[in-house]
């Protein structure tokens, strides 16, 4: 066969991966993107309407606002840290999510991140949240009706893929900005202002701890997922600048007006809180746009896992979009049964086991990858093609499951500071001390051989 022949099944073989999204394969270098629509995105997915109901959570039930924003500022600082580390994983590799797990988890091993269905929850959740509220404002149609109306429109853009959430986001950053800003001016021009605020005295239900790992909570899901995202950066300063940009503006602003809302008006009704500062049309744009955003990155970064976990299950391989509808369909079923009165329990799990998942492969990118302990007896394999036999034929690594086992049974018993972090740093260390165990132990002897097997052939 001719070399015009081969580079032209090789054109055809990435034009359909990019219209795929490359869910399946890493992003080529002269597919990346301008860091700044990578922003743009990055800004939608942390806009989280859900964030203003969870800011009013915390006004209303830790006391004060000033604790409450101490522990906004605890949880942003971690959920910052935890985005820069997993979105430079999906730099350097160019991999997706479940994608990268597979040198830190095998072959195999990597349906257990890939089955990451945390965020067809977060869908649902969205989905649930927007619908009441519009319930609240238009009582004469039923909820369900909203459900059912919003489930698909939402996913549009996650079907379409990326280029398509850029141009979404760009209309809805300026929104919340103004929105948010003229709640801000309301409140600051009302008897006390803004000021008068931090005076007011509120049930203390919630302590700091709890409300750190709430806060961390909303947005654990989306951090643990910023690979799929940050593989289409050009360069870690491109990934660390979308990254802050993007997520400083969207988060802390969107929990910020929710803190400040919510100390406003005594109520944890977001419909009401809206209602009582004239912004019930604005506002409802404003969520409108937001719910949107955040549906379409729930749906589009499950497609782009949950397929690699059900080709690893069957061997088959499905289609992204497919997922997409899945998304749509299971929304409908569910999103109009008042599942959001679980809004707070649902944040405080995921806030509780997703950095543990996480956390095994930042400990396996940043340090143990870099020394002879790796389990598939390479160093420095994630500069190895994921998709390559040397990664594919080693299948598990078994030094996951008691990171997993032990960081997740830390974040839920350990009652001595803040779960998320429990976790995530008990999962880091007793992942790092089984890697070298397993290499002393000679368990994981059996993977260098294989290496050993794939260079003679």
């Amino acid at each position: 066969m001719s070399n015009t022949n081969i580079g032209i099944m090789e054109d055809k073989a990435i034009a359909a991966a990019a219209a795929d999204d490359f869910s399946n394969c890493p992003v080529p270098q002269n597919y990346r993107k301008p860091w700044t629509n990578i922003m743009f995105v990055w800004f939608g997915a942390a806009m989280v309407a859900q964030l203003y109901q969870a800011g009013v959570y915390l006004a209303i039930g830790m006391g004060n606002l000033s604790n409450a924003f101490i522990a906004v500022a605890g949880g942003s600082l971690f959920l910052a840290l935890f985005v820069a580390l997993n979105g430079i994983i999906g730099q350097k590799t160019g991999c997706n999510c479940a994608l990268s797990s597979t040198f830190a988890y095998g072959s195999k091993g990597v349906f257990i991140p890939s089955l990451h269905i945390a965020d067809i929850g977060w869908y649902v959740v969205n989905i649930a949240i927007f619908s009441s509220i519009l319930n609240v404002l238009i009582p004469s149609v039923d909820i369900r009706v909203f459900a059912i109306l919003f489930c698909y429109l939402f996913i549009t853009n996650g079907y379409i893929g990326f280029n398509q959430m850029v141009i979404l986001n760009k209309i809805a950053a300026p929104i919340l900005i103004i929105v948010s800003i003229i709640g801000l001016w309301k409140i600051n021009m009302s008897p006390g202002g803004i000021a008068g605020l931090f005076d007011k005295v509120f049930p203390n239900e919630i302590s700091i701890a709890v409300g750190i790992t709430s806060v961390i909570g909303t947005w654990s899901a989306g951090a643990s997922r910023a690979a799929d995202y940050f593989r289409f950066a050009r360069s870690p300063k491109d990934t660390i600048l979308a990254a802050f940009c993007g997520f400083a503006i969207g988060f802390g602003l969107c929990i910020g007006c929710g803190v400040i809302w919510g100390g406003h008006s005594g109520t944890a009704d977001i419909a009401k809180t809206l209602s009582m500062l004239g912004l019930v049309g604005l506002g409802g744009l404003m969520f409108f746009v937001q719910t949107w955003t955040t549906s379409e990155h729930s749906a589009y970064i499950t497609s782009t896992s949950l397929p690699l976990a059900w080709q690893t299950l069957t061997g088959k391989v499905i289609h992204r979009r497919w997922v997409v509808l899945a998304c749509g369909v299971i929304g409908i079923l569910i999103a109009g049964l008042n599942i959001q009165n679980y809004y707070i329990p649902f944040i405080s799990f995921l806030g509780a086991v997703i950095p543990v998942l996480g956390g095994i492969v930042i400990a396996d990118f940043y340090i143990v990858s870099r020394t002879k302990y790796h389990w598939t007896g390479h160093q420095n394999v994630y500069k190895i093609d994921v998709l390559s036999e040397e990664i594919k034929h080693h299948k598990f690594n078994y030094a996951t499951l008691p990171a997993l086992i032990i960081g997740i049974y830390a974040s839920f018993n350990l009652h001595v500071g803040v779960a998320s972090i429990n976790g995530l740093v008990i999962a880091i260390a007793v992942y790092i001390v089984c890697s070298i165990l397993f290499y002393y132990l000679n368990i994981t002897k059996k993977e260098a051989e294989k290496n050993q097997i794939t260079m003679e052939v």
